[in-house]
């Protein structure tokens, strides 16, 4: 329930910023669910992000999003926990660079924070909060400009304050919808 509030507050939000920020028929608002995997965790995340495009500059999209990573149970318990799970919010900043029509190249460098939330072997439970630092490279198609598809495929390199996994590496998968 609380990811269904959190994302419906993210829609309000991102309508408010569109709006203000609709001064071009180039604006894009897209709305994405990522499915992540890596070494350490499988996880999603769901995000709105908008953007002017442009033919020529360098495209700096706002980008809002929530997220949570699982760890995977076997590397887990050689640490000594039983469970790991990972809440984050990253607000921020991903570049595109625009290839050809519904085709961009992603390079992005994303703060975030978040909550860890742990269970040892002998079932007690710890928190954590959680700073990282992550880049991604990638691919997004948006083939369609008034209404469509959004399809992407990156990697990702991550670096964060956990007390388990300090880094991670791994890729992604992206769907969503341009409105």
């Amino acid at each position: 329930m609380r990811n269904i509030c959190l994302l419906v507050f993210i829609i309000n939000l991102s309508f408010g910023y569109s709006q203000d920020t609709n001064n071009s028929h180039n604006w894009f608002d897209t709305f994405n669910y990522k499915k992540t995997f890596s070494k350490n965790y499988n996880g999603w995340k769901v995000s709105y992000i908008g953007f002017n495009d442009s033919d020529t500059d360098f495209i700096l999209p706002f980008e809002l999003s929530f997220g949570q990573n699982k760890a995977k149970t076997k590397a887990l318990n050689r640490k000594g926990y039983e469970s790991l799970d990972t809440y984050n919010i990253s607000p921020g900043f991903n570049g595109l660079i625009k290839i050809t029509s519904g085709f961009y190249l992603e390079l992005g460098l994303n703060a975030s924070i978040g909550l860890e939330v742990l269970k040892d072997l002998n079932n007690t439970k710890s928190k954590n909060f959680l700073i990282g630092l992550s880049s991604n490279q990638g691919i997004k198609i948006i083939p369609w400009k008034e209404f469509g598809l959004v399809f992407g495929a990156s990697v990702f390199e991550t670096i964060q304050t956990s007390k388990v996994y300090k880094t991670n590496l791994g890729f992604a998968f992206e769907l969503g919808v341009n409105l």
